[in-house]
């Protein structure tokens, strides 16, 4: 699947340029519109938002779509890892990690972000698509108290922060069927090969879009 979600936009530049407006995810594409009748900003996809076996996800594609989130991103140049729903991580040995998640993040269904439902959900996760460059098991998440989620990895893996960024490992409500994430817009309704009608997400964490 890799191979064939390809594209020149990150994650943040596709939220970069749909700020302000309402999504639809048309077939093959999403397709950005406000209500002042400007002309909708269309971005062509691969496939359909949700074409493919995307039952880890809520029945959509994780790559590119606004729904849920990863605990780090990439930059735009690609070239370092950012904070994403995590805050801060350190290592603890050659194959633990500690990351601090944010506080005051919740899903679209109201529940909060803490490292007890990031474990479920990245064990979830893992245990129905596993990614072996990754070096997790369904077993590597464990939250220790307050904000924080351990990770430990199956051998040393450095590159672990930057694994996570992995839009397969965007948090899926683990107890959710629909689409439940935690990103800036919300699925309002979805069926398999057909477009993805969604709303702003008001209670989002990070920069509050809105529909001029």
């Amino acid at each position: 699947m890799e191979d064939d979600i390809t594209s020149t936009l990150s994650r943040r530049e596709l939220l970069t340029m749909s700020a302000g407006t309402s999504i639809v995810a048309t077939a093959g594409c999403l397709t950005a519109s406000s209500s002042e009748g400007q002309e909708p900003l269309r971005i062509t996809l691969p496939r359909e938002p949700t074409g493919g076996d995307w039952d880890t996800h809520g029945g959509v594609v994780p790559y590119y779509t606004p729904f849920q989130e990863t605990l780090t991103r990439a930059s735009p140049s690609l070239d370092t890892i950012e904070p994403g729903l995590a805050t801060d991580w350190d290592t603890v040995d050659e194959t633990t990690w500690e990351f601090e998640l944010r506080e005051d993040v919740t899903f679209h269904d109201g529940t909060e972000l803490t490292p007890s439902v990031a474990a479920d959900a990245l064990s979830g996760l893992i245990e129905a698509r596993p990614l072996g460059f990754t070096r997790f098991t369904p077993d590597s998440f464990t939250p220790t108290g307050g904000q924080t989620l351990e990770i430990e990895t199956s051998q040393p893996e450095p590159s672990t922060p930057g694994n996570l960024a992995h839009p397969l490992l965007s948090l899926q409500h683990p107890d959710a069927d629909d689409p439940v994430g935690t990103g800036p817009y919300t699925v309002e309704s979805s069926a398999p090969d057909e477009p993805v009608e969604t709303n702003i997400y008001e209670d989002y964490w990070g920069r509050q879009v809105t529909a001029h």
